[in-house]
């Protein structure tokens, strides 16, 4: 397999990984293959809108007509420990305006595509770990919910992702999650991208020094209640602090109060 010089260790790592799986048992791979899920996505997306307040490329006048196709695949596990996920996220310019913004809809205003795959090690309920390329958003499903500081939710053609390394553990009604982040894409990044400090370069902005981004959260909750704390660093950048709360009551005529 040949890989691209400037690709992350998280990422190799994680491909030299599926071609050991794949070199295991006939039987393990048997089920490696049974369990296997391939889902395709359609979304088609038309952004006409006027931001006044914005010059180009990102306004006034916003015009991007686009077709996603998001394919998905998910492995059956090998010895009840190890699969594989593999992502590729097309979306293709149906119609676009040079001289109007495409608000990060099109790369540019081109068609672009991206892929994702990792590897899943499943060893207890308190270590789950993802390392490669995976999805950290929780309205396209790559996260179970909405996680303060890892979750990074999109409403795009495509969802966010990272590259690195995601550890779950869950303890009765709390989990608890850490993330080591080299790379994003997704959303408003259109190709892999090192994370990093941003300035700008030459009129444009562009990561002037490489830095991972480390993450840890903590979500505990029940039927009726809920807690999350998140935090994240990133160094000589920013040190960042989420905390959430939620309380939902039951009224004797059946309706739901809930506050946040």
């Amino acid at each position: 397999m040949i890989f691209n010089t400037t690709a992350s260790n998280c990422f190799k790592l994680s491909v030299l990984s599926l071609s050991i799986i794949i070199g295991i048992s006939q039987t393990a791979s048997a089920n490696f293959i049974s369990d296997s899920t391939l889902d395709l996505e359609l979304r088609n997306e038309l952004r006409k809108a006027d931001r006044p307040s914005a010059d180009m490329p990102m306004g006034p006048e916003i015009y991007a007509w686009v077709q996603g196709f998001l394919f998905d695949f998910s492995s059956g596990k090998i010895n009840d420990m190890i699969s594989v996920d593999a992502a590729l996220y097309h979306v293709e310019k149906l119609d676009a305006d040079k001289d109007k913004a495409t608000r990060f809809y099109l790369d540019g205003h081109d068609s672009y595509t991206l892929a994702a795959a990792n590897v899943n090690l499943d060893l207890a309920d308190w270590a789950q770990i993802r390392l490669g390329r995976f999805g950290v958003d929780s309205l396209y499903g790559t996260l179970e919910q909405a996680v303060p500081m890892i979750d990074d939710s999109s409403n795009r053609t495509e969802p966010t992702m990272a590259e690195g390394v995601l550890w779950r553990g869950t303890f009765d009604n709390l989990n608890l999650y850490g993330m080591y982040k080299t790379k994003s894409a997704g959303r408003y990044i259109k190709s892999w991208t090192s994370t990093g400090l941003t300035g700008i370069v030459d009129g444009e902005a562009k990561i002037i020094e490489k830095q991972p981004i480390y993450s840890l959260a903590a979500i505990w909750d029940n039927q009726q209640s809920n807690i999350k704390f998140g935090v994240s660093s990133q160094d000589q950048h920013s040190d960042k602090i989420m905390l959430e709360g939620g309380h939902t009551w039951g009224t004797s005529g059946g309706n739901i109060m809930k506050a946040d």
